[in-house]
């Protein structure tokens, strides 16, 4: 059974747009650890999920495109695609994800810091009210006491009664 020169040319060529596609798959993961915390056992899952997802991508190519026979060019070529997207547009993409994520971030504490501003007012006076209250009321108590131990006498004169 003789194939086509042109047929074999067209899925090298697929290939290529399906190792880019897999690299803006990688974006999506490298985007995901700018915004999560960069625990190892969270790079580790990442990076498993990210494999087996470029696994079945490259398994159902080879099956629809290159009727289940795995080629060794579809395979390099793919491997040139994912090469040739990371290092152009990939590091575009993730350079200006970097940027609007860092943006969101600050806009997201200013919201924040706009939103607690009164709170965090209304607490400070709150404090102040309380710390006012119970100044006084020590000073009245102590007042009262003094007031009281005058009119016995601070216990000095006893009445013969």
């Amino acid at each position: 059974m003789a194939i086509d020169f042109n047929i074999l040319m067209l899925f090298f060529l697929y290939s290529l747009i399906v190792g880019a596609g897999i690299g803006a798959v990688y974006d999506v993961f490298r985007i995901v650890r700018i915004i999560l915390p960069k625990a190892k056992t969270v790079i580790f899952f990442e990076d498993l999920l990210f494999c087996l997802t470029a696994a079945v991508i490259m398994s159902i190519f080879i099956f629809n495109a290159g009727y289940g026979i795995v080629r060794g060019y579809a395979l390099i070529g793919s491997g040139i695609g994912f090469t040739v997207y990371y290092m152009t547009v990939g590091k575009i993409v993730y350079r200006l994800s970097e940027i609007i994520i860092a943006f969101i971030k600050k806009a997201i504490r200013l919201i924040a810091a706009l939103i607690a501003a009164p709170f965090i007012a209304a607490a400070k006076g709150l404090k102040k009210l309380f710390l006012y209250i119970r100044r006084n009321i020590k000073q009245k108590i102590l007042l009262g006491r003094v007031i009281n131990g005058a009119v016995d006498g601070f216990g000095l004169c006893r009445s013969s009664g």
